[in-house]
């Protein structure tokens, strides 16, 4: 068994079966793709696909070892990395995934101290929602991933506290809810504010300038929704 031969059968997976994709990904023939795996399948003594045609499948067996050759496909590459930065300390690759509000908001000045400490370190930046970072850091696509939400998908990785991402309410000097020293939801609520967390906004590619002009009084003390979205987690006002 050979890891090119692991690396033909995960490719095409991965390209939903296509050996011409999966082929042109890994710049060889897709003749090479297909005889590749044939010799696999007789060194392991199972078929991983199922061909009828051109059409093509997965056996149970086939959708087994596939999770065992990226498991292993992923361990050659992170012992090629560390060997990597053993020889060159100030050299690499760092890949992190994140949503897009991290990326524009915060990340940006971290990244700045970065590339400054290590300028030959190449580092890459994919975004996504909560559910797409998790599935990058399961499949060893990036190093980690930073999010403020949708844990629940991450259940299969160690989480790590990061920061503490604060919410903010911005109103008028003189405003009621300036003289509260502990203030509450439902104070916001009776006062008729607007609350706007920047937390919910993750998705939502707002400004900041056009988030204050949103900030305003209004006349109905009950809650209703401003916006939501597959993406956007509910604002209320």
């Amino acid at each position: 068994m050979k890891l090119k031969q692991l690396e033909y059968l995960l490719e095409t997976y991965n390209h939903s079966l296509n050996m011409s994709e999966a082929a042109r990904v890994l710049n060889t023939t897709q003749p090479g793709i297909s005889n590749g795996i044939r010799r696999l399948e007789e060194e392991l003594g199972v078929d991983l696909l199922t061909r009828k045609g051109k059409r093509l499948g997965t056996t149970p067996a086939g959708e087994r070892i596939v999770l065992l050759a990226r498991e292993a496909l992923q361990k050659v590459e992170s012992i090629e990395r560390a060997a990597e930065e053993f020889l060159h300390e100030d050299r690499g690759a760092l890949r992190i995934a994140t949503t897009h509000t991290q990326a524009r908001y915060v990340l940006p000045a971290h990244i700045r101290n970065f590339r400054e400490k290590y300028p030959l370190v190449s580092l890459h930046i994919n975004q996504g929602t909560p559910a797409h970072l998790a599935e990058l850091t399961l499949n060893g696509e990036v190093d980690f991933a930073i999010a403020t939400e949708g844990f629940e998908h991450f259940t299969n990785l160690i989480l790590a506290p990061c920061y503490t991402w604060n919410r903010s309410i911005v109103v008028p000097t003189g405003h009621p809810l300036t003289r509260v020293d502990r203030l509450t939801f439902w104070q916001t609520l009776r006062a008729n504010l607007w609350l706007h967390t920047y937390l919910v906004l993750r998705e939502a590619q707002v400004s900041l300038m056009r988030l204050r002009k949103r900030v305003c009084l209004q006349t109905s003390p009950s809650p209703r929704p401003i916006r939501t979205s597959s993406r956007n987690t509910c604002v209320l006002a």
